[in-house]
């Protein structure tokens, strides 16, 4: 929870500094897609593994240039190895609800003034730290199994890591474009990724394995989940394998945008209109 504390403390830190500028209420509605070891390759987006994806978010502008954005975030993440070809006799497999608390900063390509009777435009890139909750569970038949408690790669047990946190950082950047159809509202298009400071998205990682480790500390349950293709019987107790590759896992956000200015610092629409009367980029 120290993690969420650090990013929920930080717009408060920095609130007195944004009294008197403009603020947007928004939400974003879409997709998720995760991409790890689970997936066909450990960089890539599979159709397959697409998931819901939402966040609600506030946005307070410094510039007309710069801004500050804090994001609460709902991704729905899976990943299959059959789905993505991978090893279909072990044929691992996870889903979890993710929430994830964010901030980051906003940079506007162009500079968003307002003109008479039309609309305006910005691309924008956007760069911050976030941390989320995610519990990986696997489903094996009818059953839905949590898997952070078995510890499937020998976590806790003598010589292995202890078991990982469902608690962890990651690292939002992303771009999109947003439209100024009113005085008060835009609406856009997004897509921030997020690179987790974690390999355990899916509870998978390049943990060396002995399989008779987890099989006598962790249980048959957990063995089995370990290395479904895997007998626990005595001559595979020395079998030892990675589940893995070294890399972190990723997660994708991307949708729809739609924004709603809840409180005007007087450099809005109408009143940069009365001050300068045409558009600047």
């Amino acid at each position: 929870m120290k993690k969420f504390a650090l990013v929920f403390c930080f717009p408060l830190l920095v609130w007195p500094f944004l009294q008197g500028q403009d603020m947007d209420l928004g939400v974003v509605g879409g997709i998720a897609v995760y991409s790890g070891d689970l997936s066909a390759q450990e960089f890539g987006i599979y159709l397959d593994d697409i998931g819901v994806g939402a966040s609600i978010f506030t946005r307070t502008r410094f510039t007309r240039f710069l801004g500050v954005r804090t994001s609460f975030t709902y991704a729905h993440l899976s990943g299959n190895e059959k789905r993505g070809g991978g090893n279909l006799q072990r044929g691992l497999n996870f889903n979890t609800d993710l929430f994830e608390l964010s901030v980051m900063g906003e940079w506007n390509i162009f500079h968003t003034g307002y003109y008479s009777a039309k609309t305006t435009f910005s691309p924008y890139v956007t760069l911050g730290v976030g941390a989320f909750y995610f519990d990986p569970r696997i489903t094996m038949g009818s059953r839905e199994i949590r898997l952070r408690p078995l510890g499937t790669e020998g976590q806790g047990v003598s010589g292995y890591p202890s078991r990982y946190s469902p608690v962890q950082f990651s690292i939002p950047v992303g771009f999109g474009v947003h439209f100024i159809i009113k005085d008060q509202w835009t609406i856009g298009y997004e897509l921030i990724a997020r690179r987790s400071q974690t390999d355990y998205l899916d509870d998978v990682s390049d943990q060396s394995v002995i399989y008779g480790d987890v099989l006598l500390n962790n249980g048959e349950l957990a063995a089995q989940v370990s290395n479904p293709s895997l007998s626990p019987v005595p001559a595979n107790y020395t079998q030892t394998y990675t589940r893995g590759g070294r890399f972190n896992d990723w997660f994708y956000v991307t949708g729809i945008t739609i924004a709603y200015r809840i409180r005007n610092s007087g450099t809005s629409r109408s009143r940069y209109m009365e001050r300068n009367g045409c558009p600047r980029f």
